[in-house]
């Protein structure tokens, strides 16, 4: 199966802020898995723009070795149940995660969009993060099931913290 990228964990290729090496470790042994969007792209390009000609080069060859997921109907579908939760490009990425069959998982350091594809059980990867470290920084939507919690008989995975 496939891991979808949204921008913030595709731009940490390039920049180094926290977890941008666990995350470059992880992922350059999996670039076959990763599949991206144009609008990964674009937040990838909105952060290389102000770093040299060479780093573009690098990001331009690097998206090329990631297959790219175009926003289906099913996508945008998806994406409009999370209105009102989301940023409207945070919807889109979660749409795409949700909506193709190839992709278990998103990468994303987005802790809302993480909250929001783990409460839709999309699988969250997050090199360098704790496992549900997105539950210390977004606030429970008020009616929704305690995180990992889907029944009181669910056998939790310790790695992702989503009911087996």
């Amino acid at each position: 199966m496939a891991v979808y990228v949204d921008g913030s964990a595709l731009c940490r290729f390039f920049l180094d802020v926290p977890q941008s090496a666990a995350w470059r470790e992880w992922a350059s042994q999996r670039l076959p898995e990763l599949r991206r969007s144009e609008l990964s792209v674009t937040e990838l390009r909105r952060v290389t723009a102000s770093l040299d000609r060479s780093a573009r080069v690098v990001a331009d060859a690097l998206v090329e070795r990631i297959r790219e997921v175009r926003f289906s109907d099913q996508a945008l579908a998806r994406a409009a149940m999370v209105e009102g939760r989301l940023a409207p490009f945070a919807a889109l990425h979660f749409g795409i995660a949700k909506a193709e069959p190839d992709i278990d998982a998103i990468a994303t350091y987005d802790p809302v969009l993480a909250a929001t594809c783990h409460l839709h059980r999309v699988r969250v990867v997050t090199p360098g993060r704790a496992p549900l470290w997105w539950s210390s920084v977004v606030a429970r939507t008020p009616g929704a099931p305690e995180e990992g919690n889907a029944s009181p008989d669910a056998v939790v995975d310790p790695e992702d913290g989503l009911p087996q």
